[in-house]
């Protein structure tokens, strides 16, 4: 325990009073450490993030931390990645509306997907062919072909980036019947694409309520993957889909922090 002196008090009138000792944490001497402390790389996280209507709240990706020194956040991609997938098939003269080949639904994995397609026509063929197919997905009509009404193999646009979730993809003859003695064959195939623009942004922020507006949240967008983002501070950060996106989209977080004692 120390003692202080007031020297500026009246002759005689010395006042002492003890002042609490004030505890120091000795951190180096010099330029020397006491001892070597190297950072902790031991947190290394994945999370999936979804949108605020599928979560319920935003999605806490790290703690508040007073000795971190930086954390990395890893988005390698803004969508969830399928499994390419395909089917072909024929139909002798077909009624309006028959399935001609159809990827089921229970063997699509969700995510997003290119679309691609083709038809041919054999046999004898005359103006019913004549664009007289349709590329569905589950009960929409996504695309109508562009085919002459005569015999050949016949490669249609790319359609997508599409979601798909639960749904098959089939290819079907469209309203007109066919041609009797007429084939019918088409083929498709799915393939994994990243999310396109807008279709799984990530909006981090490190205040949770910011990220609570369920049609605008506040925050930095991430519109662009693969991306490494380092983040060198101590506060907590949270990170939602944008709305109107498909999830989850995966986050590897590795958080870099001095040890707490």
């Amino acid at each position: 325990m120390s003692e202080y002196t007031d020297y500026n008090a009246p002759l005689g009138e010395e006042q002492h009073q003890e002042i609490p000792p004030i505890p120091v944490h000795i951190a180096s001497y010099g330029s020397t450490p006491i001892r070597p402390v190297s950072p902790e790389f031991g947190t290394c996280v994945t999370w999936s993030v979804d949108t605020l209507a599928n979560m319920g709240q935003p999605l806490r990706l790290l703690t508040r931390r007073y000795r971190r020194t930086k954390a990395k956040i890893i988005i390698s991609n803004l969508g969830p990645f399928g499994a390419a997938a395909g089917a072909q098939g024929t139909q002798a003269a077909p009624a309006a509306n028959t399935q001609i080949c159809v990827i089921a639904a229970s063997t699509v994995v969700p995510g997003w997907y290119m679309i691609k397609w083709n038809v041919n026509l054999s046999g004898t063929t005359g103006a019913p062919e004549e664009d007289n197919f349709q590329l569905r997905l589950g009960a929409s009509t996504l695309d109508t072909s562009s085919n002459p009404g005569a015999a050949g193999s016949f490669p249609q646009s790319d359609y997508g980036p599409v979601y798909i979730n639960n749904q098959g993809v089939a290819i079907r003859s469209g309203t007109n019947v066919a041609t009797a003695a007429s084939v019918y064959g088409a083929d498709v195939q799915i393939v994994p694409v990243n999310a396109p623009p807008g279709g799984g942004n990530i909006i981090l922020n490190s205040h949770q309520e910011q990220l609570m507006q369920p049609t605008a949240p506040a925050g930095a967008i991430i519109a662009t993957a693969p991306i490494t983002i380092e983040w060198e501070n101590q506060n907590p950060l949270y990170a939602v889909v944008a709305p109107g996106g498909n999830g989850p989209v995966q986050v590897a977080v590795v958080d870099q922090a001095y040890e707490e004692t």
